[in-house]
Formats: C-alpha cells, sequence, structure tokens
C-alpha cells in the first residue's frame, strides 16, 4: 500500500514538473490543506525525497538557480 501511494505521488510530481518548480512550490500543490509549521516542513522534506528520486531516475533535472527549480526530464 505505502509503495502504490509513493509511485502515485511520484506520477503526480512528474505532471507538476512542465513547468520548472522549487521543492516548496510543488509541496504547496500536493498539500492543498492548511499545514502548520511543522507539517510544512515535513511536507516540503518530503516532496524533496520524491522530486530527487525523479532525478536519480532520469525523469527530472536539476536546474542550479537560486532558488533551486526542478522540471521534466526532455525525453
Amino acid at each position: 500500500h505505502l509503495r502504490a501511494h509513493h509511485l502515485e505521488t511520484l506520477e503526480k510530481i512528474v505532471g507538476m514538473l512542465d513547468e520548472p518548480a522549487t521543492a516548496t512550490e510543488l509541496a504547496s500543490r500536493l498539500f492543498v490543506r492548511p499545514l502548520d509549521v511543522l507539517n510544512t516542513y515535513l511536507a516540503v522534506g518530503e516532496t524533496l525525497a520524491h522530486v530527487r528520486r525523479l532525478v536519480h531516475a532520469g525523469a527530472a533535472t536539476i536546474d542550479e538557480t537560486s532558488p533551486r527549480r526542478y522540471a521534466r526530464a526532455a525525453a
């Protein structure tokens, strides 16, 4: 069940990467309910872990500008 959840989240993030975005921007799209400071921190961390997995798999790229943005990798 957990694996399916993470695969679904990875697919959602790939769909969001047509326009470059930071991990914080992606987290705010994934976690649409209001979050307190701690849960925002956790949401960004989880999103960052997912997007870094996509970079490692070659499905996303890193734009090293400040702030760091992620984008869908070219096919």
